[in-house]
């Protein structure tokens, strides 16, 4: 029910939201992702209310985003979507929407700009070179920001390079 922030030694810095459907606030158990753009804003997934909020780094409501349905904007209404949440180089928010299979684009406002067919989409994490790649329940891909596939790898199982359920993905520079 809150997002909790520590630095890079895990000493715990603050805390903000509690539970609830008002801004700033969040369901129990439906946040799915968290992402911070280049100002330090935050952006968590709120699946129960099929909404993006963007909040101050210090905690601050700014503004929500997202309605339930399938049209541009919308959040499927199976209480998954939307999920993983990404910040691209230009500052675009990439948004899983699990439920309606697809990438949902954003300004930094909260305005819809285009989406993507991906099938199961869940987390998602930026590589710095302006690809998003995206873990689905099938397999992970990397996208560029026209959507278009530059590789796929796994497959669903549980031998070695398949995934059963993969919704979280992280990237290293090394």
């Amino acid at each position: 029910t809150r997002v909790a922030k520590f630095n890079n030694s895990g000493t715990f810095q603050s805390s903000f939201g509690s539970f609830g459907a008002g801004n700033g606030q969040f369901d129990y158990w439906m946040e799915g992702g968290i992402a911070i753009d280049a100002s330090g804003n935050i952006y968590v997934t709120d699946a129960a209310h099929r909404r993006v909020q963007k909040l101050s780094s210090s905690g601050r409501f700014i503004l929500a985003f997202g309605t339930p349905g399938t049209g541009n904007g919308q959040f499927a209404d199976n209480g998954q979507s939307p999920y993983g949440i990404a910040v691209d180089s230009a500052g675009n928010l990439w948004v899983a929407d699990q439920g309606n299979n697809r990438m949902e684009i954003f300004d930094s406002g909260g305005n819809y700009l285009r989406q993507f067919s991906v099938t199961n989409p869940f987390g998602m994490a930026n590589d710095g070179n302006g690809n998003v790649w995206v873990a689905s329940v099938l397999s992970v891909q990397e996208l560029d920001t026209s959507g278009n596939v530059l590789q796929a790898f796994g497959s669903w199982g549980s031998g070695p390079g398949q995934f059963e359920f993969d919704t979280g993905i992280a990237l290293s520079t090394q």
